[in-house]
């Protein structure tokens, strides 16, 4: 039976900075942390009462290796790894379980469907996990650290979650690009962003309980091609903008059509 007796974070990120915020003692017992950026990582484990680790090889056996890293960089930690951690979790939305396979037999997927920074409180209870297991062991201890951390538990196979990251990417990255080219527009036209922002709150609170597609407004969803084009007009000098809403409402219009 799979029972690690310590945790540790591999890693210096945000997320990991939210993980070592969450768990501190896990069963009592001090969670390790390891960097590339040593400092970061001394940083991390001052703050939250963590032991650093100056060199990956110190990493204690028995314990669960949780990496909170670049993509790319999952799978030559894992390598490394090999034999001494008795579990290796992965946060990745998009890799696949077997980075962590070809070197651990209890090996698991745990990617939080979040965008983490460095100020923002993170409220984990509100939090999907999206999960992948190696075996049951893997399943069992896993869902011990999901209760520690009071997220909602969701297993999904690896196709289902690279379509789901997909969609996150669109409904998060691409909406906070259209409100930095919004800001931007918005500065360089002298007007206060900030009366924008009740709008956007409200508008994203409705999602809560309502469909996207029923809450769809606007001159664009009202075929108003007179409105469309003025602002279209107003655009000229603001290429990647008029670009964006050019194409948005064409196909608003298109979609109210059907």
């Amino acid at each position: 039976m799979l029972n690690p007796e310590h945790i540790c974070l591999i890693g210096t990120g945000k997320l990991s900075r939210h993980l070592a915020k969450k768990l501190r003692l896990y069963k009592g017992k001090p969670i390790y942390i390891w960097g590339r950026n040593s400092d970061k990582a001394a940083q991390i484990a001052g703050e939250f009462e963590l032991i650093h680790l100056e060199d990956l090889m110190q990493i204690p056996m028995n314990c669960v290796a949780i990496f909170c890293v670049s993509d790319h960089a999952i799978e030559t930690l894992a390598n490394k790894l090999k034999g001494i951690a008795d579990f290796m979790v992965h946060l990745s939305g998009t890799q696949t379980i077997h980075v962590l396979t070809k070197y651990t037999l209890n090996a698991a997927v745990m990617w939080p469907v979040q965008s983490f920074s460095f100020q923002s409180h993170m409220e984990w209870k509100r939090i999907p996990l999206v999960l992948e297991v190696s075996n049951t062991d893997s399943k069992e201890w896993l869902m011990e650290l999901v209760s520690a951390l009071g997220g909602m538990p969701v297993f999904l196979d690896e196709e289902s979650r690279k379509k789901l990251h997909l969609a996150a990417v669109v409904s998060n990255n691409f909406l906070n690009h259209l409100m930095v080219l919004t800001e931007t527009w918005c500065i360089e036209n002298k007007l206060d962003f900030q009366l924008l922002r009740p709008l956007i709150s409200q508008s994203i609170a409705n999602l809560n309980d309502q469909s996207p597609t029923e809450l769809q407004t606007g001159p664009a969803s009202r075929n108003d091609q007179t409105i469309v084009q003025a602002h279209l007009d107003m655009l000229q000098a603001h290429a990647q903008l008029k670009e964006v809403y050019s194409l948005m409402s064409s196909q608003i219009s298109e979609n109210n059509r059907i």
